[in-house]
């Protein structure tokens, strides 16, 4: 933190002050639009920062803060944020756009950390690549490409591969488009056709020299029994977030291929070829960017060819700072804090008091640093883009808590539920709520009696032991590093009904799979080998929760009134064979741990000490691409 005092610091003073772009201190140093660092002492101070990367340190009272784009670093009060003595005061703080650091420090805080999405926005000028102008084709002429285009402040350059592409006069769909002081052209258009047999495929491509942003375009025409994706890169080929919006009513199911929480592809439910203006058939492609490259992909299903026609393609320039998902570090200190997340992968720490927090868009992690700082909290996760919130309670080691009252949320993908903290006597010492929390807690595993092969032949899992050597699909004979179980009551079922097991019949899987009857917890993974996914997923091999499965036959959920659940850990996430059915090892993650006992995790830890931290847990991988439920009914 910088040194409040001194040449180049904008200072405040003890009065109620107003600090905004322009401002000039006593002193001469003034509040630069490209970043600076502001002190106010007493009073209930107005500071709006403006873009850059600003340091704000507001003082004593209640003050309001508005620090703007760039990564910003705010405290609340003046005084360092590990002192927590004085500078108290309500303060309302707002971090905008980019990456922020925000200290709430004393006082019943607000905090809002900001949209870490695209800023800037489309503070440029917008341009199209127009199919009309690949040359001067006439309906039914060839584009195959390849092609540039210059737009004004970029270059695009087109190719196609596979099937055929032509262009396209016929009057299509161009609602949504944001042409700027263009009107978007309906008679242009590129029709991509992949020719007959299932899986072919044509694809079309567009680099830009440079990363343009809010880039925008219609698919219309998509042919019935056919799959259309959009991928987009960075400038670096990091695949990026792209959403495609359908009508209501229409004839298309979106999904979500790659899990970041927005839909990639639109695949036809099997109705007659329409025609270019039909909007059951049409969807609107948004990427809001930096984007460097878009991949146009059709896939056949059927027989027949299928085809789709493409409208003109619209993107702004000169936008701004590049997007960024790394998200806002927000600490609420002392006080009943407020504290919203909003877009970005954001770490929010509540501090002591009674905290509210909401993480808002994005994957975020709602540290708990002490059960003195987490009793009385509420945390919501929040469900908009990449949804994978977490409570990491690494704070807790060593204190004994609990989850009750479990239950999966509105959404089908997270759990609402309570924390309870436990004194050395297991009485309760405090509670925190929460809702919308991703991995939840859950168990992975078998029940006894289920055969795992090994070199000796079938062995019941609960008999192996650390050693013990198993067959595994991608890397031969492997040894068992841990191995242990986990019963669950009577009492246990009925508090947590979501753990009551799955019965998988014989063949329900496919032929002989699995080769006899077997029952495992409903987050067990079972291996998937399909056709579909391969086109749907780009992974011909993918893992599918047991839960994600019940609407097979022969898969269901079955009441019991204990069960015993043992799970079987190598040194890498492996696919073992489970009742001559393929079928996950443990896999040691937040929600995993959390579904075993203490006494288990500290074996664990014992074992793989990187495990202990975020880093080891994220090197010990998957060994397939796991599905959600609506990608699993797709294939399955």
């Amino acid at each position: 933190m910088a040194d409040p005092t001194g040449p180049g610091i904008v200072d405040g003073t003890e009065n109620d002050d107003v600090v905004n772009v322009g401002f000039t201190d006593g002193e001469g140093d003034t509040a630069a639009n490209t970043g600076a660092v502001i002190s106010t002492q007493d009073g209930e101070d107005s500071i709006v920062a403006g873009a850059g990367d600003d340091t704000i340190l507001a003082g004593n009272g209640a003050d309001t803060v508005h620090a703007g784009a760039g990564d910003d670093e705010v405290h609340g009060d003046e005084s360092d944020p590990q002192d927590s003595d004085d500078d108290a005061g309500d303060d309302y703080l707002v971090g905008g756009a980019g990456s922020d650091t925000i200290f709430g420090n004393d006082g019943n805080d607000t905090i809002y950390g900001g949209d870490d999405g695209a800023v800037g926005g489309s503070g440029g000028g917008v341009e199209s690549f127009n199919w009309s102008e690949v040359g001067t084709p006439a309906d039914g002429d060839p584009l195959g490409g390849p092609a540039t285009q210059d737009t004004g402040s970029v270059t695009v350059s087109y190719t196609s591969t596979g099937g055929t592409s032509e262009f396209e006069d016929a009057t299509q769909i161009t609602g949504g488009l944001g042409g700027g002081s263009e009107t978007p052209d309906a008679n242009s258009g590129l029709r991509m056709d992949t020719g007959a047999g299932t899986g072919a495929t044509t694809t079309a491509a567009l680099e830009f020299s440079e990363a343009v942003e809010d880039a925008q375009f219609r698919i219309n025409d998509i042919d019935g029994n056919s799959v259309t994706k959009i991928w987009a890169y960075d400038a670096e080929g990091n695949r990026i977030e792209v959403t495609l919006t359908a009508e209501d009513g229409s004839n298309l199911h979106l999904v979500d291929i790659d899990g970041d929480g927005t839909n990639e592809a639109a695949i036809s439910d099997g109705s007659a070829p329409g025609d270019a203006d039909d909007g059951g058939n049409s969807v609107l492609v948004t990427i809001p960017g930096p984007v460097a490259r878009i991949e146009i992909i059709t896939v056949n299903l059927d027989d027949d060819p299928a085809d789709v026609t493409v409208s003109d393609v619209f993107f702004t320039t000169d936008g701004g700072v590049a997007a960024t998902d790394e998200g806002d570090s927000l600490v609420g200190g002392e006080g009943d804090d407020l504290i919203y997340g909003n877009e970005g992968n954001d770490t929010i720490i509540g501090g002591a008091g009674a905290d509210e927090m909401h993480g808002g868009d994005d994957a975020d992690t709602f540290v708990i640093t002490s059960p003195e700082d987490a009793i009385g909290d509420t945390i919501y996760g929040g469900s908009g883009g990449l949804d994978l919130d977490d409570i990491d309670l690494a704070g807790e080691r060593g204190v004994d808590w609990r989850v009750t009252n479990l239950t999966t949320d509105s959404d089908g993908n997270g759990f609402d539920g309570t924390v309870e903290f436990l004194d050395g006597d297991g009485n309760v010492t405090g509670t925190m709520d929460f809702e919308n929390i991703e991995p939840g807690i859950t168990v992975l595993c078998f029940t006894p009696g289920t055969k795992i092969l090994t070199p000796m032949g079938e062995v019941a899992v609960e008999n192996l032991r650390e050693g013990d050597l198993v067959v595994t699909r991608d890397n031969g004979l492997q040894p068992i590093r841990w191995s242990g179980s986990r019963k669950l009551n009577a009492t246990d079922m009925a508090a947590r009904p979501q753990l009551r097991p799955i019965l998988i019949r014989q063949g329900s899987l496919g032929p002989n799979q699995p080769e006899r009857d077997m029952m495992v917890s409903p987050s067990h993974r079972m291996l998937l080998v399909s056709e579909q996914a391969e086109l749907l997923f780009e992974e011909r091999e993918v893992l599918v929760a047991a839960k994600h499965l019940t609407h097979l036959d022969g898969v269901d959920m079955v009441d019991v009134d204990d069960v015993t659940y043992v799970h079987v850990m190598c040194e890498q996430h492996e696919v073992v064979l489970a009742n001559g059915a393929w079928s996950e090892s443990f896999q040691p993650g937040d929600y995993s741990m959390n579904g075993i006992e203490k006494s288990q995790r500290e074996e664990i830890y014992s074992l793989f000490p990187e495990l202990r931290e975020e880093e080891g847990l994220a090197a010990y991988s998957a060994a397939r691409l796991s599905l959600k439920r609506h990608e699993a009914l797709l294939i399955a």
